[in-house]
């Protein structure tokens, strides 16, 4: 029987350990990109939500939207925009199939209110 001398030992110990690091790198990058999609979903519904126009009976609702956006965004909201979210709905300007705005005569974007 030959005998292995460190490097060759250390060898044999990256050919094994190599695959199995790749294995969980891809794994972790996996688990992260899925969390990062579902974060954008939740904001997608919640915008979904603020874009209607705000009534007694949606309150909860439209403070639940907000609480998404807090938790997910990573830029802050101010307690005057949150005040303005809760008693305002957003603007829903229409866009046409490339995502460029449509405007009037005069250049103005075209809402759905």
């Amino acid at each position: 029987m030959i005998k292995k001398d460190f490097w060759d030992k250390i060898k044999i110990i990256f050919t094994i350990l190599t695959p199995i690091t790749i294995l969980i790198s891809g794994y972790l990058i996996n688990l992260t990109l899925q969390e990062n999609e579902i974060k954008v979903k939740y904001i997608e519904i919640a915008i979904d939500i603020l874009k209607t126009e705000p009534a007694k009976e949606n309150t909860e609702l439209r403070l639940w939207a907000i609480k998404i956006i807090k938790e997910y965004s990573q830029i802050a909201i101010s307690p005057e925009i949150e005040l303005e979210l809760i008693n305002n709905s957003l603007i829903n300007y229409l866009t046409d199939h490339e995502g460029n705005y449509i405007t009037d005569h005069e250049g103005n974007r075209l809402t759905t209110n």
